[in-house]
């Protein structure tokens, strides 16, 4: 079965496609240069400690990622440093639930004009209770989602370069690359859609009670 190429989709339905593209390699090198980070924190004395920290974290999930972060950030002497990675992780953790929901979720795109397109997101979860989740995603909301991956990743970045200059303070290197970084704009959580599919709980219904009458003295 041969693939419809982009070029014959309309161009609303293009830039959708590509926006969300776009969005997915962003986040891929935002994760990247969190990696990048733990091991630079995990073997701080060069190359070859660095290697062997990339032999136990190569790896690991999103979440094990977060908490190795949070971990050596814990126990660092260098408490500027330390708040710089754990809001890194803030960052990484409410844009992973973005990521998640859009990337997962979409499954067709649906034109509501002849000028705009919209990502169509539907799935079921079964995690304790049984839930549908059915959402549609604007462009805006995408691009938004990109924007955030992208100063993730450049903060993320900016960590990295301070650690290094800060192993290699012997060759003056100009006085800007000795701060960290300018923290950006913490991520909302997500929102999801979410229509309850199980049997709903039963209330407690009153009991009834009568009032017992006084007995008669004899």
């Amino acid at each position: 079965m041969a693939i419809e190429p982009l070029s014959a989709l309309p161009k609303h339905s293009r830039d959708h496609y590509a926006t969300l593209g776009r969005l997915v390699v962003e986040w891929n090198l935002a994760e990247a240069t969190l990696r990048l980070l733990l091991n630079k924190v995990a073997g701080p004395d060069g190359f070859d400690s660095e290697t062997r920290a990339q032999l136990l974290t190569s790896e690991l999930g999103a979440v094990g990622l977060a908490q190795a972060l949070q971990s050596h950030a814990d126990v660092m002497q260098d408490r500027k440093l330390a708040a710089a990675i754990d809001y890194a992780v803030k960052c990484y953790q409410n844009l992973r639930g973005h990521r998640n929901y859009y990337v997962h979720g979409i499954v067709t795109l649906i034109p509501i004009s002849r000028a705009r397109t919209v990502g169509h997101i539907h799935y079921f979860e079964a995690k304790g209770r049984f839930i549908q989740r059915r959402d549609k995603v604007g462009i805006a909301t995408l691009a938004q989602v990109y924007r955030w991956a992208f100063s993730l990743r450049k903060y993320a970045h900016g960590i990295v370069t301070f650690l290094v200059t800060q192993r290699m303070v012997t060759r003056g290197l100009p006085p800007k690359y000795s701060r960290l970084p300018r923290k950006p704009h913490l991520p909302p959580q997500v929102r999801k859609s979410a229509r309850h599919l199980g049997v709903p709980p039963q209330l407690p219904q009153a009991s009834g009670f009568s009032r017992q009458q006084p007995k008669k003295r004899r």
